[in-house]
């Protein structure tokens, strides 16, 4: 067991809450820092421990940051219950289990990605200095996103990397139907803080998923998170 997490656990079972909600977050940490992939923060929750914050890291980890209607949204930040790229992955993972089962028999699935202008400062001072956190933008987990979609053999349609330009919402939809693509992915937290930010799904309408369409995609995104 690292020493890192040994710290951190300590800290948040001192932390002013439910015990089940403490202990849920000790467990989802541990988890979290167990897993060998990419995007722990380490140095974040490091930066959260030398301000004092466990009250944080409690929040951050006590739940998954639930995926509601048509997509995720929160605070950046490190855990599950934030977006981080770790977060964002589950989205996309979660969102290519439900194209495959929604169009079995397509060889060549096509993703419209847009984002908006947001990139994490920490202005709420929760961190107290600079991570590996600053500067997440919506167009660095658009390509985050695009990147987990070629894995699977997903053609993804984005902006080109030395590109200035948004795609808005109106756009996404419309080149989504233009392109004759299977779906769309919008990273925005739409009028959340400007801290915050999200992950959107649409589908081969260029709209947000309805009923029971909806529920499919949770259920996925629930797999992809377990």
């Amino acid at each position: 067991m690292s020493e890192l997490y040994q710290r951190a656990s300590k800290a948040m079972r001192m932390v002013e809450a439910k015990p089940a909600l403490v202990e849920s977050a000790v467990r989802n940490l541990k988890t979290w820092l167990n897993d060998p992939s990419d995007g722990a923060h380490h140095d974040a929750i490091e930066a959260l421990l030398s301000e004092g914050n466990a009250d944080e890291l409690v929040s951050a980890f006590y739940r998954v940051l639930p995926f509601g209607t048509g997509g995720r949204r929160g605070p950046v930040g490190v855990g599950l219950n934030r977006i981080n790229p770790r977060t964002v992955s589950a989205c996309v993972e979660g969102h290519v289990m439900w194209l495959k089962n929604r169009f079995p028999k397509v060889e060549r699935l096509k993703i419209v990605i847009a984002w908006d202008v947001r990139e994490f400062r920490d202005q709420r001072e929760l961190y107290g200095r600079e991570t590996s956190l600053h500067g997440t933008s919506s167009r660095s987990l658009g390509e985050l996103a695009a990147r987990i979609y070629a894995s699977h053999g997903i053609e993804s349609h984005l902006l080109m990397p030395a590109s200035e330009r948004l795609v808005s919402t109106p756009e996404l939809s419309f080149s989504i139907r233009h392109l004759d693509a299977h779906g769309g992915l919008n990273l925005s937290a739409s009028h959340n803080p400007p801290d915050d930010n999200g992950v959107k799904v649409y589908d081969e309408r260029g709209s947000m998923l309805a009923p029971p369409d909806d529920q499919t995609l949770l259920d996925c995104v629930a797999q992809a998170t377990a």
